[in-house]
């Protein structure tokens, strides 16, 4: 089963719980995506955090719950959230096409997750970031999701990608031919198998 066909799969499990009235509006599956950006992972995390009776599993690619040491020291992450996120310094695209002002809201919704975790439904919760990743702070990425896993009492799981792979940062541009067999590990992650 590739990426697409697992989308498929997933979008019409959502369609049958909407139109069947005995599944509660709370109790439906979503289907979230990481889409072109990891800031989806962050809103994920917020939403899995905030309305408890929503997420079951999560699988977060890249997570940016900080930006990686190398782009931005960590005393500057929070003056900058503060400046950019509010206006106060004009916005800034970086070479990568990261737009400041975008890249620090998510940093503010980061910032107000829950501290402690809340203990939701959470059944499972996996990471997979790359070992060339240089957009995301690695420890971060890998430092909340185990708290909120050991506040619902399940198993953080974890994949790296190898360097080998020549991944970075964009966790779903799998090619050659070891790319189904990692989106498969994908799907595996995000319903909690080992």
């Amino acid at each position: 089963m590739d990426l697409l066909d697992a989308t498929r799969q997933a979008s019409a499990v959502v369609e049958r719980e909407t139109a069947d009235p005995a599944v509660r509006p709370g109790s439906r599956s979503r289907l979230l995506s990481h889409g072109s950006r990891t800031e989806r992972a962050v809103l994920a995390t917020w939403l899995a955090q905030n309305s408890a009776d929503v997420v079951r599993h999560l699988l977060l690619l890249s997570p940016f719950f900080g930006p990686d040491p190398r782009q931005a020291p960590a005393w500057a992450v929070r003056p900058l959230t503060f400046l950019y996120g509010r206006g106060l310094l004009p916005d800034r695209v970086t070479s990568r096409g990261y737009s400041l002002t975008a890249v620090t809201r998510y940093l503010a919704i980061a910032h107000r997750l829950p501290g402690p975790p809340r203990r939701t439904r959470l059944r499972s919760l996996a990471v997979v970031i790359s070992e060339t990743d240089g957009v995301v702070d690695p420890v971060a990425a890998f430092a909340v999701p185990r708290r909120i896993a050991a506040a619902c009492g399940i198993r953080l799981r974890t994949h790296t990608l190898p360097a080998s792979l020549g991944v970075g940062h964009d966790t779903l541009a799998l090619i050659g031919p070891g790319a189904a067999g990692l989106r498969e590990r994908y799907i595996e992650l995000s319903e909690g198998r080992p």
